[in-house]
């Protein structure tokens, strides 16, 4: 016979992946989607924060981002401060040598980037 990798009650070929990701969330009470609008808060804060505790120093504020931790498991918002902050440090690692509003410009501060030409 037919063998199907979902369920008797779960939906079958040519659901659409938005209704998919509802089935999900209302099981297993937690969202697949990550809400850009937050990831962009988290990453800004971040960035910000990283950038104040290391007086503008981008090489130091790489360090410091390596050195957070990463959000625990049942976090609010947890997909999105993972992402934002795995960005910051993938960005400011790459970037040590770079002035820092070449910095801030990429990640679409470009308002805080002309204050740090």
């Amino acid at each position: 016979g037919n063998v199907s990798l979902w369920g008797k009650n779960l939906p079958a070929g040519g659901v659409k992946i938005q209704g998919l990701a509802s089935r999900i969330h209302s099981l297993i009470g937690y969202n697949i989607f990550m809400d850009y609008k937050i990831y962009q808060q988290y990453l800004e804060s971040y960035v910000l924060d990283a950038l104040d505790k290391k007086n503008d120093d981008v090489s130091a504020a790489a360090d410091y981002l390596l050195d957070k931790k990463k959000p625990p498991i049942f976090a609010k918002d947890r997909k999105e401060k993972k992402a934002a902050l795995e960005r910051a440090q993938k960005l400011f690692n790459e970037s040590r040598s770079r002035p820092v509003w070449i910095v801030l410009k990429s990640i679409g501060l470009d308002d805080l980037a002309k204050e740090k030409i």
